[in-house]
């Protein structure tokens, strides 16, 4: 039977919907297991979304006549296709452009290197609310950049890196897995992360419900050094204010939380 509650569309997930991480980190298998530390949030895409290729692609053999009489699966590529418009974002500048081809903070100075080395594969996990609350979130294990688009610098468009990932299977011999779960009832709160001049810093999550341990991470920038974590939300207690690693209880109410730097 047609039921109109089925059909939806597909927003991002509050906070940033695209993360990134190392291949071989831990990968969630829910829509809403918290994602591991070393993932990195890549902010705002466009309001063109994602595109998912995953079309097999097969050869047809025809006997006398023209008939088709049998049809062979050559392969299978499965692409992924967004636009990145956070372009001030160090994490963006890094997958894009490579690791070791972004150096330097923006209020420090920012060098982007441009060059033909070879692009790195990576995790990507990327979160989308559909109706109705229900969260659908994307894994994909392995997928590599393979193609960026003509980057336009005009006054009448946001400038940004749209790209093409291209997945590989795992071990298990899959190149991505979809995760759905409803709405839960437990109310989530925002969690936002802010750094001071001379680095940068993000956490496990966007959001988090009460009770949930949050993780966080900052990287200082060359000629600093991390000083410490703050929350004008005196409930929030880290475990350790002044390791770059560390960890909070989320309370009942959206948080912010800044990372601050030292020179020299």
């Amino acid at each position: 039977m047609n039921d109109a509650k089925n059909v939806t569309a597909g927003k991002p997930k509050v906070g940033g919907s695209v993360n990134v991480a190392p291949v071989g980190t831990n990968l969630p298998t829910s829509a809403s297991t918290e994602l591991a530390l070393e993932f990195a949030n890549l902010g705002y895409c466009s309001d063109d979304g994602l595109t998912n290729g995953n079309s097999p692609e097969s050869s047809k053999v025809k006997a006398w006549g023209g008939d088709t009489v049998l049809s062979i699966q050559n392969g299978k590529p499965d692409t992924f296709k967004l636009k990145l418009i956070e372009v001030m974002n160090v994490n963006v500048l890094k997958t894009v452009y490579g690791e070791d081809n972004v150096s330097g903070s923006i209020s420090s100075g920012l060098t982007i290197i441009a060059n033909s080395k070879e692009a790195v594969p990576h995790s990507w996990v990327i979160d989308l609310v559909l109706k109705g609350d229900v969260l659908k979130r994307i894994v994909v294990p392995d997928a590599t950049i393979t193609e960026i688009a003509e980057i336009k610098y005009t006054d009448s468009d946001a400038v940004g890196y749209e790209i093409t990932l291209t997945a590989v299977p795992d071990a298990a011999g899959n190149t991505h897995y979809e995760y759905l779960i409803g709405d839960t009832g437990t109310a989530a709160y925002t969690v936002t992360v802010s750094a001071g001049e001379g680095g940068s810093a993000f956490a496990n999550a966007s959001t988090a419900s009460s009770g949930a341990t949050v993780s966080l991470a900052a990287s200082p920038a060359s000629g600093y050094t991390f000083s410490g974590w703050s929350c004008e939300d005196e409930s929030v207690a880290f475990a350790d204010a002044s390791s770059a690693i560390t960890t909070f209880t989320m309370p009942s109410s959206s948080v912010t939380i800044v990372a601050t730097f030292t020179e020299g």
